[in-house]
């Protein structure tokens, strides 16, 4: 069981959701060479899917195949938002990351639903 967000970017970062029509493609070859230098513990074996494995926290991003993608789906398991993550993530590359759970991007005053998720998660595995 995982807590999804999806990292979009878009010419101005500022669209809903729901009218954006063309996100700007992220390279997959320069995401990692650039994810790796500020995150050297990042698995970057298998090139379609990274992982990362932390303390608190575990990442697993979904880069498809294609040398380009409109966005990126990561899977995060564990017991702590991967807010230092999040931080390089979204200074970096000019994206946003999109909550599934919530339905909202992350930031500008408005929280995640780490902490709805990890409740649920622990109620279903009966923590």
């Amino acid at each position: 069981m995982s807590w999804d967000v999806v990292l979009i970017k878009t010419k101005t970062n500022k669209e809903k959701i729901e009218n954006i029509k063309t996100p700007v493609q992220f390279d997959r070859d320069i995401f990692i060479k650039e994810m790796k230098k500020y995150v050297p513990d990042l698995n970057i074996e298998d090139k379609t899917w990274l992982f990362l494995n932390r303390e608190y926290y575990s990442v697993e991003f979904n880069m498809g195949k294609e040398k380009k993608a409109d966005c990126i789906m990561l899977h995060i398991r564990g017991g702590k938002e991967p807010e230092d993550l999040f931080e390089i993530i979204l200074e970096k590359f000019q994206c946003r990351i999109f909550d599934c759970s919530s339905g909202e991007f992350i930031g500008n005053g408005i929280e995640s639903a780490f902490g709805k998720w990890k409740e649920y998660r622990d109620k279903v595995i009966g923590k």
